[in-house]
């Protein structure tokens, strides 16, 4: 299996269409998603999604 990191500095609305798309998927899973600021969106989309996610500027 590949697992892929994605990078979002927004909403999370791009992120979450990805991680909604490889989800099930048994050759792509969304391994972690980071973001450069801390009241980005995309921290509580993926907390909702269960995809691990962080911070760091």
């Amino acid at each position: 299996m590949s697992k892929i990191i994605l990078f979002a500095s927004g909403s999370g609305s791009n992120a979450e269409s990805i991680i909604r798309y490889f989800k099930g998927s048994s050759s792509v899973e969304v391994a972690f998603v980071f973001t450069n600021k801390h009241e980005a969106g995309v921290l509580e989309r993926c907390k909702r999604l269960g995809v691990p996610a962080a911070y760091r500027q």
